[in-house]
C-alpha cells in the first residue's frame, strides 16, 4: 500500500509541475482530470472523465496567420507517466490517437531523474 501512495504522490507532483511550467511558458491552460470517489449524501459516486482520458486536458495556443501574430487555441491532452508505471494502457493510447487524429495536440510527460520530459504523441 505504501508503494502505491508514493507512486500516486510522485504522479501528482509531476502533474502539478507540468501545469505550472505550461502556465509560466504562456502555452495555454491545463486542467487536471482527477477522479472523485466517495459519498454524496446517501449515495456512493464515482465522477471523472471517461476511461483512458489523459491526466491533463486543456488548450494550447498556436501561431496562426501570415505574420504569425495571431494565436488560436488547440485542444490538448497530456498523459503523465512515472518510472514505476511507464506503460501506456490501450484505452489511453486510443484517446491520445483520437485527439491527434482530429487535429488536437497530444503529449506524454515522462518522469526523468531531474523532473520530466514532454514529448509530442504521434499517431500509430
Amino acid at each position: 500500500m505504501e508503494c502505491l501512495i508514493q507512486m500516486s504522490s510522485k504522479h501528482e507532483s509531476i502533474k502539478k509541475q507540468v501545469m505550472i511550467d505550461w502556465s509560466v511558458a504562456n502555452r495555454g491552460r491545463l486542467w487536471s482530470n482527477s477522479q472523485y470517489s466517495g459519498k454524496v449524501g446517501n449515495q456512493y459516486v464515482k465522477a471523472g472523465m471517461g476511461k483512458g482520458t489523459s491526466d491533463l486536458i486543456g488548450f494550447e495556443f498556436k501561431p496562426f496567420g501570415y505574420g504569425k501574430d495571431w494565436h488560436i487555441p488547440y485542444f490538448c491532452c497530456i498523459e503523465v507517466k512515472t518510472k514505476s508505471a511507464p506503460t501506456i494502457k490501450p484505452a489511453q493510447k486510443d484517446f491520445l490517437n483520437y485527439i491527434s487524429s482530429v487535429g488536437g495536440m497530444a503529449y506524454i510527460a515522462m518522469e526523468t531523474d531531474d523532473g520530466y520530459i514532454l514529448e509530442e504523441w504521434s499517431v500509430f
